[in-house]
């Protein structure tokens, strides 16, 4: 089949189908984005997200085609995702682009906006993380045991916040993992879409996986103190434990996976800041802030237990 935009389109809804426009998105390395005005062989004309496999994708079909499923599902779930419409495959059978519904809006970069809509992400992510897991069989785990585990992608990264939590981490007793829900993985202002002061859909679902919902609390967290700061991160955590009942005490264990998990990345994920309105987010800020956190992670936890 024809591999460009407009062929998958023609894929998707008919040979009659025309695209009127097409304008790259962000998508990085996971995938090459498009935003696509199509005129259907109905003359309906549709707003559409193609998302064609990239870098990332290339790796694993079934990870792709999973998370397709996993958009469908999370849509019929009620979470707030750009309608799937279409999986294209290529000539050869293999997944070359999902077709989306392309749902309008901006991601909330600035600091009065994500501080805003703190409470609004918890809410979210409560939800996400109370998706039923039937059918969801083809995504990972993680970790694959049962106790808290660092990302095994820290080797590419030997900076002095990754050695220290290395180096402390081996006196540590293994914290265990109580619950498995559905993570999103990658939830933060860039994954999510607002319109009119709300959530109107989170994105990128690529780092999908069944593992412990503190997990997903220490990414946001993370990359809120960057957008944010420290007290906009404390009101997201707040209201995420009051609204989901959990206990966090296992939160300062993740909060070290979250540093080795963006640890590697730094220097490509500061990149992308200036193009979203924040030059101010630069990479030194960026590790200043994986200092800090490191610190305070490391402070409360308990020597010699594990939270009960």
């Amino acid at each position: 089949m024809n591999e460009s935009v407009g062929g998958i389109v023609r894929a998707a809804f008919g040979d009659g189908a025309t695209v009127v426009r097409c304008l790259p998105l962000r998508g990085g390395m996971s995938a090459k984005v498009d935003r696509v005005t199509a005129t259907l062989e109905s003359s309906e004309t549709r707003e559409l997200t193609v998302r064609r496999r990239g870098e990332y994708w290339g790796r694993d079909d079934n990870r792709v085609r999973a998370e397709y499923a996993l958009i469908e599902h999370v849509a019929r779930s009620g979470i707030p995702v750009p309608k799937p419409l279409a999986l294209v495959d290529d000539a050869d059978g293999r997944p070359l682009a999902f077709v989306l519904e392309y749902v309008e809006g901006h991601a909330p970069m600035q600091a009065g906006e994500a501080e805003s809509l703190a409470v609004a992400f918890a809410e979210t992510l409560v939800r996400i993380h109370g998706v039923p897991l039937d059918g969801l069989a083809g995504l990972g785990r993680s970790p694959v045991g049962d106790v808290v585990a660092l990302p095994p992608w820290w080797g590419a990264s030997l900076s002095p916040e990754v050695v220290r939590v290395l180096q402390a981490w081996s006196g540590l007793t293994p914290c265990p993992i109580r619950e498995r829900r559905l993570l999103h993985g990658d939830f933060w202002p860039g994954n999510i879409v607002v319109r009119d002061g709300a959530i109107a859909a989170v994105i990128d679902w690529e780092d999908a996986v069944i593992g412990d919902p503190v997990q997903d609390v220490a990414v946001v967290r993370l990359d809120l103190t960057w957008v944010a700061g420290p007290r906009v991160r404390d009101l997201f955590t707040a209201a995420y434990a009051q609204l989901s009942g959990r206990d966090l005490r296992s939160l300062p264990y993740w909060d070290l996976f979250a540093v080795l998990r963006a640890a590697p990345g730094i220097d490509l994920w500061a990149a992308v800041y200036p193009g979203m309105g924040r030059p101010d987010i630069t990479a030194e800020a960026m590790r200043e802030v994986l200092t800090a956190t490191v610190d305070a992670a490391l402070e409360r936890i308990p020597r010699g237990s594990a939270p009960e």
